[in-house]
């Protein structure tokens, strides 16, 4: 008897690992958010969050929107989509801050492809080169690097290649990571607009609508 527990056990306890493997996958992948109605929670101090990451939009435009995103989060390529589309809809009004938020226990690349986004962007190149990463997101990171810097044209492939290299940008890179952290970020994408956070591919259209309500409904 206690041969065949020994065996049962054996048996189970793998099958239990890929369960609770599967479960806090699908937590990270599939925040309550990214399938529900938009959890909406206010935060103190938000402003500073704004002073850093990539700005997509003008400076001083008067809706600053700040997301954060991992270039390997299916949501975040639906949500980069989304929110191109609103800047277009209120062209000089709207601004779009991106802070790095790579889930590197379930997306391997997303730090490297962070560090990509961040040397194109010393070029000037960081939301075409986003962009590019989006639409590459399947094919990553068989797609390389410095091709999709060719794709974005970043002038100085060479300084590119050097750059991801060196891993220059990392430090900025856990420096939002810590941000995120620090005010409750758990999932990608995550939005922070007028001093509210909201988490999913649904918040899209919950900014949408608060950006309409601020422009007058225009």
């Amino acid at each position: 008897m206690s041969k065949f527990l020994s065996n049962a056990v054996s048996a189970i306890l793998p099958i239990c690992a890929i369960v609770i493997t599967g479960l806090v996958v699908r937590r990270e992948l599939f925040p309550p958010s990214a399938s529900a109605e938009p959890e909406i929670r206010k935060i103190s101090d938000w402003k500073p969050l704004f002073e850093g990451g990539s700005v997509m939009g003008p400076i001083g435009a008067p809706i600053r929107i700040l997301v954060f995103s991992d270039f390997q989060c299916p949501f975040c390529a639906e949500a980069n989509t989304s929110l191109a589309r609103l800047r277009a809809a209120f062209p000089g009004q709207v601004a779009v801050i991106h802070r790095h938020f790579p889930l590197e226990s379930i997306h391997p690349y997303a730090r490297a492809a962070a560090r990509a986004a961040e040397c194109a962007g010393a070029q000037g190149r960081f939301e075409v080169y986003q962009d590019a990463l989006f639409a590459a997101q399947a094919s990553l990171p068989s797609q390389p690097w410095d091709s999709l810097a060719r794709v974005s044209a970043v002038p100085d492939s060479a300084a590119f290649a050097r750059c991801h290299a060196a891993s220059l940008f990392d430090e900025r890179i856990t420096r939002d990571l810590k941000l995120g952290r620090a005010i409750g970020v758990n999932g990608t994408p995550t939005f922070i607009f007028d001093g509210k956070m909201v988490a999913g591919a649904p918040a899209v259209q919950l900014i949408e609508k608060w950006v309409r309500a601020t422009m007058g409904g225009n």
